[in-house]
């Protein structure tokens, strides 16, 4: 076999491949063989029809199945002798098969670029300072103020208002006929969130006990059920029920209910969350300070395969965003057309990163082992619920634990380079 690789640019090449006849002749022998076994022309018995007649009838499919073996049968070979490491489908390309000579053919592949990677030690950063204001203590404070608070029933006197939990009755109708999902009984409503309506709970700021309203909403334009988007609705209202929501006391007694000593100790625990939270966002913000600094370093091309596979990604996670609050793609309003131009920049740059990195950590030996592997089994584990048996399992089966492998690595890739970074001062916060 015959093997010539073309350079097409830095991230393409073309693999130009030659099957001796040889080959082509045992590949369409075989091929008639088993068609000899199996296929039915009048006034033949099977297995007893002579080659020649096969040919009458069979030659097309012949000639598309021996083609599609041979490129099947000799493509890994080519690209392994030709020393090409593929990163996308190849563009195939061949010639007429004919018996008796040499079948040619060809592919055109995406490949990385060769990067040597300059300047990516003592890359010079600047670090905010970490500083917990009393304000965010206080805000974390308040969280957890409400995620204990209790919910008590007011009197018939009291009207409803911003913070509440109302329990109503309701009917709603679009041009006087009502529509599906539009009736309920008891539904509760918290005043002031936008989690039902914010029409319809300012609608309700006001009411008492069991008064009855006429209150007009309009739907978004991205409401989940596209026969509602953007349409006008009146709904007929009862209030069945007003329940405030009732604080507990920042206090000792409401530290130790949350697993601390005292509201100071609490505090002193908050603060600390605090500070580790901002630390991460500083490596973050330190890491893309290095990577934007080599990439400006080292111009070079990426394949435009890998970048429109990072733009799909991209997509599909915006996509997983949008469900999870209820809303449909295609209900959205976003152009898929206009949301891949948009993507396209953040896109090449995170394959840049990804093949920097990549490289750096082949100069400097940066390698991930299985302990680190196990321990961020564990660490899914913890975080999800899991046992790590299930964890590892699911990882394995969905065969994703390669990405994982190449997501450690990265990981550690970066915090090699942040260590050999130069911090040039601190910014305040």
């Amino acid at each position: 076999m015959d093997i010539r690789v073309e350079d097409l640019g830095p991230t393409r090449k073309k693999i130009h491949v030659v099957v001796p006849e040889n080959m082509v002749k045992k590949e369409i022998d075989g091929i008639y063989l088993q068609l000899k076994k199996t296929a039915k022309v009048k006034g033949f018995r099977p297995g007893k029809i002579p080659r020649q007649i096969l040919q009458r009838y069979y030659s097309d499919y012949v000639r598309e199945q021996a083609i599609s073996k041979l490129i099947s049968n000799t493509y890994g070979g080519a690209i392994s002798e030709g020393k090409v490491s593929p990163v996308s489908q190849p563009r195939l390309e061949n010639e007429e098969l004919t018996e008796g000579k040499p079948f040619k053919y060809s592919a055109v592949v995406d490949v990385n670029p060769e990067i040597e990677v300059k300047d990516y030690l003592g890359v010079p950063v600047k670090a905010r300072r970490i500083r917990v204001q009393k304000n965010e203590i206080t805000a974390r404070l308040d969280q957890l103020q409400n995620l204990h608070a209790q919910l008590k029933t007011t009197g018939e006197e009291r009207v409803v208002k911003e913070g509440d939990f109302v329990l109503i009755d309701f009917q709603g109708t679009i041009d006087g006929k009502p529509f599906k999902g539009g009736k309920g009984e008891n539904a509760s409503v918290e005043i002031g969130t936008g989690r039902v309506s914010m029409d319809l709970e300012k609608g309700l700021v006001g009411a008492r006990c069991n008064e009855e309203r006429e209150i007009e909403i309009t739907f978004s334009e991205d409401h989940k059920e596209r026969e509602l988007a953007g349409k006008r609705a009146v709904f007929q209202v009862k209030v069945r029920e007003i329940r405030e929501k009732v604080l507990p006391p920042l206090d000792d007694e409401f530290a130790k209910d949350v697993g601390s000593e005292s509201l100071k100790d609490l505090e002193k625990k908050i603060r600390g969350e605090l500070e580790e939270e901002k630390r991460r966002q500083i490596n973050r913000e330190l890491e893309n300070q290095i990577l934007d600094f080599i990439i400006e370093k080292n111009a070079f091309e990426v394949p435009r395969s890998m970048v429109d596979r990072r733009v799909d990604t991209l997509i599909q996670e915006l996509e997983l965003n949008l469900a999870y609050r209820g809303v449909e793609f295609k209900a959205s309003g976003l152009d898929e057309g206009q949301l891949r131009e948009q993507y396209r920049n953040r896109a090449i740059r995170e394959v840049k990163s990804g093949l920097i990195l990549k490289r750096v950590a082949e100069l400097e030996k940066v390698d991930v082992a299985e302990e680190e592997i196990d321990e961020r089994f564990e660490e899914i584990a913890r975080r999800t619920n899991q046992t790590r048996s299930q964890v590892e399992a699911y990882y394995s089966k969905n065969n994703l634990v390669e990405n994982l492998k190449a997501q450690l690595l990265e990981e550690k890739t970066l915090q090699f380079l942040l260590k050999k970074a130069k911090r040039a001062g601190t910014q305040g916060q």
